[in-house]
């Protein structure tokens, strides 16, 4: 009875261990296939992120500089207006 027991265990094993190499053979041809799909739509995704970070340091400084000019524009509106009050030359003191 024990023999019969030991031989029904290993025709049990041996047919767990064919279904997961059959597995693991057909898990290994699947993603080899997929490796350079996926590579690409990988490179595709880092291409674009780098645009979009150009993108945005490209607005960042535009705002940078335009946040500068709108600065110096009221800096020389409040000289102006200042100089206009102490009759002295507002143009002057504007782009001074």
């Amino acid at each position: 009875m024990t023999r019969l027991i030991d031989i029904s265990r290993v025709h049990h094993l041996s047919t767990f261990l064919t279904i997961l190499l059959s597995l693991l053979a057909a898990q290994s041809l699947f993603s080899q296939n997929l490796i350079p799909h996926e590579e690409n739509r990988i490179r595709n995704l880092e291409h674009r992120t780098e645009a979009i970070d150009k993108r945005t340091r490209d607005i960042e400084t535009n705002q940078t500089g335009a946040a500068a000019g709108a600065v110096s524009f009221l800096f020389g509106a409040f000289c102006a207006l200042w100089a206009q009050n102490t009759n002295r030359n507002a143009w002057l003191w504007f782009f001074l």
